[in-house]
């Protein structure tokens, strides 16, 4: 478990990506940078080393919770199989003519990663965590707007890999800010079906 030196954390749990799905995506964000490249749009783009799928934003927690968290995570995972997935469709939040977000969905049919998501959330409410007030959508964040922006003409007709995804690994990661936008330090891993990571 990676150590986390302020006395709170910003914490978030969440499904590790495969290399394969990885370098699918950056596929599907090469295209989109392409075709953005002469609009006015001023997007950041996530880094692949940050991509993932959140099952549980925690917010600010203190530090001491970690243990507590990591035990929830393990037995969580325990619970559940490995989840195959694949890439859906491209979606922008809150909508394409004001998106602030850029992501692509992610879904299974037997929506093993919703039951997961909520597993955690119920298992954080002990903890003062309010419950998401939004449904739950799996997808991976690949790109963000400074302003919001119609993005429609963009993200229509993206190609995306239809090829499965087996999501193995879920982890408990602390959001450190910084100037230069989010980095995710991961506190604790725990393999899907109990197995040992």
């Amino acid at each position: 478990m990676g150590m986390v030196m302020q006395s709170s954390f910003r914490g978030f749990f969440a499904l590790r990506l495969p290399e394969a799905a990885i370098e699918s995506l950056r596929a599907v964000q090469q295209n989109l940078a392409n075709r953005l490249r002469r609009s006015s749009l001023n997007l950041r783009w996530v880094d692949p080393d940050n991509w993932h799928v959140t099952l549980k934003f925690l917010g600010s927690l203190d530090v001491a919770l970690v243990g507590e968290l990591a035990q929830l995570l393990r037995d969580a995972a325990g619970t559940s199989d490995q989840i195959m997935t694949r890439c859906s469709q491209m979606l922008a939040f809150p909508s394409a003519q004001r998106a602030r977000v850029i992501a692509v969905s992610i879904r299974d049919g037997e929506n093993r990663i919703g039951d997961l998501a909520r597993r955690l959330e119920d298992g954080v409410r002990c903890h003062g965590v309010a419950p998401e007030g939004r449904p739950f959508r799996a997808h991976v964040t690949i790109g963000r707007l400074r302003t919001p922006g119609n993005v429609r003409q963009f993200v229509d007709g993206i190609h995306l890999d239809s090829r499965d995804i087996c999501l193995q690994e879920v982890r408990l990661y602390a959001s450190i800010l910084r100037p230069s936008g989010a980095v995710h330090q991961c506190l604790e891993t725990a393999l899907l079906g109990g197995r040992h990571a």
